[in-house]
């Protein structure tokens, strides 16, 4: 497991205070690349919200042209925590001080209890996700009602420091925006880690339950 936590905060609380239902082409499509980015027999969905706020966007787009090397291709990559509230039900984003996807969208990626730790590295103030969702899953856990949750997110890489085997460097190397590379629990699932929030745009909250 890894942290997954950034040293500057940017509060959501007041941009996310609704989250929207998708129309069922954009579900179609979620759930498509959800599912394929899956090793093994993917879970059902339950539902999916989308997160759309023009303000984030536009500060996400400004990260991209900022780049020093002008390298704006946008990657997909997923970010799994613990949900406690009935986020499918409530059908809006929760006040529980330990469920760590409303509190990722709240604060930023900055609240203890959706961070995550693999202990062979040391990107304490930096953001790490997935591109693979089954590898996110493994940093959820069932909530009561039967339900667990990532987020599927918009990464602007920039120039990506690629590394082949796992991580053994503690830093982005100068000239570097991200590093992409692999970790020690999966070898098979790349991560990305960037350094920087505006880097990361969240779109959608995706909503499922595993087959017992």
């Amino acid at each position: 497991m890894y942290f997954l936590c950034c040293g500057n905060k940017l509060l959501y609380s007041t941009i996310l205070g609704t989250i929207q239902s998708v129309s069922e082409d954009q579900k179609a499509a979620v759930t498509k690349r959800f599912k394929k980015s899956w090793k093994g027999h993917p879970p059902e969905i339950v539902t999916i919200f989308k997160i759309n706020d023009i303000d984030l966007k536009r500060q996400w787009k400004n990260y991209g042209i900022m780049l020093p090397q002008k390298i704006e291709t946008c990657e997909e990559y997923y970010h799994g925590a613990l949900l406690l509230c009935d986020i499918a039900g409530d059908k809006k984003l929760c006040n529980e001080e330990n469920c760590g996807i409303c509190i990722t969208l709240r604060d930023s990626f900055n609240d203890q209890s959706c961070k995550r730790h693999q202990s062979s590295t040391k990107f304490d103030e930096n953001f790490i996700l997935d591109l693979c969702s089954s590898s996110s899953d493994k940093h959820t856990k069932e909530n009561k009602y039967g339900c667990r949750a990532v987020l599927l997110c918009d990464v602007l890489p920039g120039r990506k420091y690629n590394i082949q085997t796992h991580i053994t460097t503690d830093r982005i190397p100068d000239g570097y925006d991200s590093i992409s590379a692999i970790t020690e629990d999966d070898l098979q699932s790349p991560i990305i880690i960037v350094p920087n929030y505006e880097a990361i745009l969240p779109r959608f909250i995706i909503v499922y339950k595993h087959s017992h």
